[in-house]
């Protein structure tokens, strides 16, 4: 989840979800339903 991201790496939440947001803007994910572990998987 976020807040276990966040932990893990000593940052805010929110800066969590800005990075998350951009990854989906690099892959072009519109939709932010989509998982993103799900969808990186499914690249390998």
């Amino acid at each position: 989840s976020t807040k276990q991201v966040a932990a893990i790496l000593d940052l805010s939440c929110r800066t969590v979800e800005f990075y998350r947001d951009q990854l989906r803007v690099k892959l072009g994910i519109k939709s932010k339903k989509t998982n993103l572990r799900s969808y990186l998987s499914s690249l390998a």
